[in-house]
């Protein structure tokens, strides 16, 4: 539910681009997994969604493998419920932001 939210906010904005955006998700086999991955021209942004005001060790896992397959890829973003911060990941960032701000 929390995670549809998320992604209607982001497809509706995309509709009135010039370059439509793309969206998949990432799962390897040994179960890292990102929710969403917005891709449009040459903008790749990976996202994960949890509907808690914590940011579990599980994400940052996920977000560590994410970032080791593709290294181009400099941020990622998670939304939950707690307040605006940012992680710093092996030389990448993560900004962590509240649901109400999609």
């Amino acid at each position: 539910m929390f995670e549809n939210l998320i992604f209607q906010n982001f497809y509706i904005r995309g509709m009135n681009d010039i370059k439509k955006p793309s969206f998949f998700y990432f799962r390897d086999y040994q179960n890292h997994e990102i929710d969403f991955i917005y891709h449009r021209g040459e903008i790749i942004i990976p996202i994960e969604t949890t509907y808690s005001d914590k940011i579990s060790t599980e994400e940052i896992r996920n977000f560590r493998k994410f970032f080791s397959l593709h290294n181009q890829i400099k941020y990622g973003i998670i939304f939950y419920l707690d307040k605006y911060k940012e992680l710093n990941l092996d030389n990448k960032k993560i900004y962590a932001l509240p649901y109400y701000l999609v």
